[in-house]
Order: structure tokens, then C-alpha cells, then sequence
């Protein structure tokens, strides 16, 4: 199985562990999304083994009631700054914590505080939330390891390891994906054995999504803890294709939007001076022989909706099976599209479209604006 390939190199980081009187400061990651710059945004994530439900206290003050093995809280907003953390079991008194000590906080932050280990040897860990944007169609993700007797090699099911091993308390840096919903293994450094699975994990779009491995080998009681943060997704705007019923001279209904016709996006090669290109591929949720049995046209417009470039679908077909048209109007914009029946899919077309001196943009006149068809 082929594994969209991994943006971000998977680091260690050190899970910065909270005893008592310890103390934490967290100033890492530019903020790009906190409510108010003034504060930071906490959510604390309850791992610790043979607990039961917890209460925390924030300065001698009460800040969650209850909250269950295996829970995340919502958020709570406290002011930047120094502070005292005690967790202790729910109803007792914050000068019989479990875990508890200073932290500081860094102004308009969000970030999780991990609850992780035993009744015996409880930690506490701040991990600050990569709330940058994203690209479109990417999501990003991380692991923590919060298991005190295991030592953690996660890979892609079936695929190769994306980090080097994770002991206690150690954690990935965020890596960048495509969006989508994958299946985790996490083995054992020693013995290479899958020790625990995450199958369908869904790391949905605009998305920083972190899992927290809890328990411990020895009892058997490894768990993931799955959380998701909404992050800005950056979409790209510019000239875009569309598949339309009718002539070029007398378009009608929107059959299928082709999107953006983007320049290359990798490394500028060969001669420096060569007349840049655009190009986009799409597969259309229209058969071949639909659009090639009436008249149908690939129509190019700009990021206003002037329309650009057409071409009408006909022609020879290739030996290969597909019509290449030209697309032309009454700018220097021109170039051709590729138009074939999907490959893995009979009731789709592939369309291919390259473009020539996008940059000229004096609109083709036009009589009708395509709308989706009813």
C-alpha cells in the first residue's frame, strides 16, 4: 500500500514532566488563532491509569470537576502568565494532589495538558497545538507517548516506521498529510511486534490532530486518546476549468467544475526563459460517452468568472482512446485539454488541461453565464 508522502521530518521532543514543585514554561510555536492574545487555551486530556475521575485546580481555585479516564476537557482560558496546577482525585482538597506545581503561560497560545503514568507515578505534560494554516486537502498530526513501560515505533499499518522510537514521554513533531482516514500500528521497539492499533483514524481537512498513547504493555491496557483541533485551511484562487453543455458560442449548464489551473508547483528547471504554463487535472463524475454524444465544451474563465478560453469536445480519438482539444478565445490565452474516459472508474472522465500566457486576461465576450443545472 502507497502512503502519501510526509511533509514534516518526524523529530523527539521531551514531554516536559510536571512533579511537585516543578515547573513548566511554554513558548514555542507562532499563535495564529487564539481568542484573545492575552490569554492562553487549555484542554487537559485524562490518561492516568487507576485514577478514576479527577478534579484540577487553577491558583487554589476550582477549574474542572469530574473529569473521567479517557475524557478531554473543554477549553479553559487563563491569563498568560505564572500559575499553580494541582490534579487531585475528584472531591478532595487541591493539598492532596496527585500531581500538581507551577506552570508559566506565554499569551495567546492553545495547547493540551496531558494527564499520563499511574496512581504511583503520575506526570503531567503541556504540548502546545500547531494551530497554523493549512493547505488545502492537507491535514497535520502527531503522537505522543504517554505509556511508562513501553517504548514506541508508530508506523502506517503495514508500511514503514515514521519515527524513531518513542519511550515515555516522548512525542513527534507534527507532520503534514493528506486528508484522509489511515490505520496505525505502534510496535514494540525490542521485538517489532504490533503492540497496539488505531484503525481508521480520521485526519479530516483543516485539521491538527494529535494521539495519545496510554496504559501500559505489561497489563495489557494500551489505549489511544484521538483529539482534533480546527485549524484556517489556505485555498488557492485563480483561474479554474469547467466542463458546460453546448457550443462555445452558445454555453449552457455547468456539468462538472474542474478546478483551479495552477503553474507548477516544484523546482524551476531547463531554460530559464521558456513561456510559463498552468495545468490542472480532474475527474469528472460524467461518462465519456455523455460528453462526447452531445455537444459539450471545457471552458477556462478567470478568478472574476470571465470566460477565458473554450474549446468544444470532438475530434479523432487518440490510440489511446482520448480527444485532445483546443481551447482558444480572444486573448493570448490559449492551450489544449485532454479528455478520456476514467481509468479505475467507467462512469468518469479525466480531463487534463494545459494553459499558455494565462496572464492575459482580456475576457472572451460571451452571451451566457453557465449555472448548475437543476
Amino acid at each position: 500500500m502507497l502512503f502519501p508522502r510526509l511533509v514534516t521530518v518526524f523529530l523527539r521532543v521531551m514531554l516536559i514532566v510536571l512533579i511537585a514543585l516543578g515547573s513548566i514554561v511554554v513558548d514555542r510555536l507562532p499563535s495564529t488563532s487564539a481568542q484573545d492574545d492575552t490569554q492562553s487555551r487549555v484542554q487537559v486530556i485524562h490518561g492516568l491509569q487507576d485514577v478514576g475521575p479527577v478534579d484540577i485546580y487553577v491558583d487554589g481555585g476550582l477549574a474542572l470537576i469530574g473529569l473521567g479516564e479517557g475524557q478531554t476537557s473543554g477549553e479553559l482560558l487563563l491569563a498568560s502568565g505564572d500559575h499553580q496546577l494541582a490534579v487531585v482525585s475528584s472531591g478532595a482538597a487541591p493539598d492532596s494532589a496527585l500531581v500538581g506545581g507551577a506552570i508559566t503561560l506565554r499569551a495567546g497560545r492553545a495547547l493540551y495538558a496531558t494527564l499520563v503514568g499511574t496512581v504511583d507515578a503520575p506526570s503531567v505534560g503541556l504540548f502546545l497545538i500547531d494551530d497554523r494554516p493549512l493547505d488545502q486537502g492537507r491535514a497535520r498530526f502527531r503522537i505522543i507517548n504517554g505509556s511508562l513501560d513501553s517504548s514506541l515505533v508508530p508506523a502506517f499499518a503495514g508500511g514503514d516506521a515514521l519515527t524513531e522510537p518513542l519511550g515515555f514521554g516522548d512525542a513527534s513533531e507534527y507532520s503534514q498529510i493528506d486528508a484522509g482516514v489511515y490505520d496505525l500500528d505502534f510496535l514494540d521497539e525490542a521485538s517489532g511486534t504490533v503492540v497496539l492499533t488505531l484503525p481508521g483514524a480520521e485526519f479530516a481537512e483543516g485539521t491538527a490532530n494529535d494521539i495519545l498513547v496510554v496504559g501500559q504493555a505489561v497489563s495489557g491496557t494500551l489505549a489511544t486518546i484521538v483529539e482534533s483541533s480546527p485549524v484556517e485551511v489556505t485555498r488557492p484562487t485563480g483561474r479554474s476549468g469547467q466542463i458546460v453543455v453546448g457550443t462555445c458560442d452558445d454555453p449552457g449548464d455547468l456539468v462538472a467544475d474542474l478546478g483551479l489551473i495552477l503553474p507548477g508547483q516544484g523546482a524551476a528547471v531547463g531554460v530559464s526563459g521558456a513561456e510559463p504554463t498552468s495545468q490542472a487535472y480532474a475527474s469528472a463524475a460524467v461518462p465519456f460517452e455523455t460528453v462526447t454524444a452531445v455537444a459539450h465544451s471545457i471552458i477556462v474563465r478567470s478568478e472574476a468568472g470571465d470566460l477565458v478560453a473554450c474549446g468544444e469536445v470532438g475530434g479523432n480519438l487518440t490510440d489511446t482512446g482520448s480527444l485532445v482539444i483546443a481551447l482558444e478565445g480572444n486573448s493570448a490565452a490559449h492551450g489544449v485539454a485532454v479528455v478520456a474516459p476514467g481509468l479505475d472508474a467507467p462512469d468518469t472522465t479525466g480531463v487534463s488541461i494545459f494553459m499558455v500566457d494565462l496572464s492575459a486576461e482580456n475576457p472572451v465576450p460571451t452571451a451566457a453565464t453557465p449555472v448548475a443545472g437543476g
